[in-house]
């Protein structure tokens, strides 16, 4: 005759569906972290093509053939390269990191 302890069934349960939402959580974090890591890369593609695409054109000749906000972008990109709000202020916020 096999008799069950209905409590100790009950905290078993209690402990998988603990155990199954830790799980959940860690792959909810794991998604968003890796959909951060993606903006980045894209975004350091972006900044790459718009200095390319802006090629050796001044940035007189830029805003006026684009505008002003376009010319002052390319003209941070140039100027301050690694040292611009993208990679000082909002890439380390988005990655959580100092880099």
């Amino acid at each position: 005759m096999v008799t069950t302890n209905v409590g100790d069934d009950f905290d078993e349960v209690e402990r998988n569906l603990e155990w199954l939402e830790q799980l959940e959580s860690l792959q909810a974090r794991s998604a968003s972290e890796r959909a951060a890591f993606e903006v980045a890369e894209y975004v350091m593609k972006l900044r790459g093509a718009v200095l390319a695409l802006a090629g050796t054109r001044t940035i007189d000749e830029l805003d006026a053939t684009t505008d002003t906000d376009t010319a002052q972008l390319v003209a941070e990109l140039r100027d301050e390269g690694d040292n611009d709000q993208w990679n000082s202020r909002i890439r380390p916020a988005l990655l959580k990191t100092d880099a």
